[in-house]
């Protein structure tokens, strides 16, 4: 989702400049509202990639013993660089007028390779998972960390999950499965519900 978020944002960036290039140049009506359209949809763009998606991501990659400093020092980066954009684009608008666009427009479609090679697909994996491939991969060599997911099996897969209910079933029927010992505090909140 993050990669056609980032072709899509850079296509409405690289259209918005060719609009406003062009309303410099000719008089014609349709330009503004063509760039209020693509300036519509990159915010949805956006919206539909990013605006959750940067939030998730800082939340599954780290490593669970790091997860909590790691998840503040992402968000400070990110009103960090938040604050960059709005306090740079004023002054870009004033120095390369309709170009500003041209950097994002290419900022976004450098952010399609980065996205396939060093971030690896999360959904339908857990926590653990994404610890143990990124556990496998060298810090020093993150490109690698793909491939590794790629390899590694999904362990909660939902067939996998049915196999292994399957499996406790005939274990249990057998008489083979033994119950989990019950915590003190599972035992308190059956009695007070009791």
């Amino acid at each position: 989702m993050l990669i056609w978020g980032a072709i899509g944002q850079s296509f409405c960036m690289a259209i918005l400049t060719g609009v406003t290039w062009g309303s410099a140049h000719t008089d014609n009506k349709a330009t503004p509202i063509v760039a209020a359209v693509f300036l519509f949809g990159f915010n949805t763009c956006f919206a539909f990639a990013y605006l959750g998606g940067s939030w998730l991501l800082q939340a599954e990659l780290p490593p669970i013993s790091v997860r909590a400093p790691s998840n503040a020092l992402s968000t400070a980066g990110n009103w960090s660089f938040n604050f960059m954009v709005v306090m740079i684009t004023p002054v870009a608008f004033e120095n390369i007028d309709c170009y500003t666009y041209t950097i994002f427009a290419v900022i976004n479609i450098l952010m399609v390779p980065a996205l396939y090679f060093l971030y690896p697909e999360t959904a339908g994996r857990t926590l653990e998972e994404l610890d143990d491939i990124f556990g496998q991969c060298d810090p020093w060599k993150p490109w690698e960390v793909v491939g590794i997911a790629k390899r590694h099996p999904r362990l909660s897969h939902p067939s996998q999950t049915a196999s292994a209910l399957a499996k406790a079933r005939s274990l249990n029927e057998q008489g083979l499965l033994k119950p989990a010992p019950i915590g003190e505090h599972i035992e308190k909140m059956s009695s007070i519900q009791s």
